[in-house]
């Protein structure tokens, strides 16, 4: 968290409304068709934790972006979140461990590669430990710790996934050590081992960023931000 100096702060230029009303208009037409009487089952929680409980081969189809790396040393999207968290009325939120709002950092320490013991690394991944031999040590086990647990929800979303159907990711590679993590190419060559193959890679450029585009510095020097994401496209062609 950090406060933005009062002359950076009005020298910003804000259309928020008119930008609001913007997004309203753009989305408003696929509204007329939304079935409001369908259900929807929302939870929160672990993602392999809420995965464990669901059976084998019982979805249709996945569609997610996870995240792109351990909050410590990516972005720390608990505190880019907490003040809105903030502004919800905790009747509405159902629920949830108060224990992920209890500091700025809460939901960070329980996110993907965050605090917590884990098992080694199963997965030999090439991609991975050439990276992790070009970084310097104190970085590699926070890569690591965030590779185990991403894998492990990766697992299970492939357990859960019916024969012959799609998952859908949206990845970025970011800068740990100043050096690009192959997050696309590590997530590609998991899912091929396990039973998967690849219908489309889909690069796309990020034209609008509420991140700055340059982030962090290492050795002084500051570290470019995520430009570009991938989408993959998988589908399952064999039992897991």
């Amino acid at each position: 968290m950090h406060v933005k100096e009062k002359n950076v702060i009005e020298a910003m230029v804000n259309h928020i409304i008119d930008d609001f009303i913007k997004s309203i208009n753009t989305y408003f037409q696929y509204l007329p068709d939304y079935d409001r009487n369908k259900k929807l089952n929302l939870q929160i929680g672990k993602s392999e934790e809420i995965l464990f409980k669901m059976k084998n081969d019982s979805v249709d189809l996945i569609v997610t972006s996870p995240p792109y790396g351990d909050n410590s040393t990516t972005v720390t999207y608990g505190q880019y979140s907490m003040l809105p968290i903030y502004w919800i009325d905790k009747k509405d939120l159902e629920d949830f461990s108060e224990n992920l709002i209890d500091n700025y950092s809460s939901i960070d320490s329980n996110s993907l590669g965050g605090a917590g013991k884990r098992n080694k690394q199963k997965h030999q991944s090439r991609y991975l430990s050439e990276y992790l031999d070009s970084i310097s040590q104190d970085k590699r086990k926070k890569v690591e710790n965030f590779v185990i647990d991403y894998l492990e929800v990766m697992t299970q979303m492939g357990r859960v996934l019916k024969k012959d159907k799609r998952i859908v990711l949206t990845l970025g590679d970011r800068r740990v050590d100043n050096k690009i993590v192959p997050l696309s190419s590590i997530t590609q060559e998991f899912f091929e081992n396990i039973g998967f193959e690849l219908e489309a890679s889909i690069t796309r450029n990020i034209p609008i960023k509420r991140m700055p585009r340059r982030v962090s510095k290492v050795k002084d020097k500051s570290v470019e931000s995520m430009n570009q994401e991938y989408v993959l496209i998988l589908r399952k062609i064999k039992e897991i």
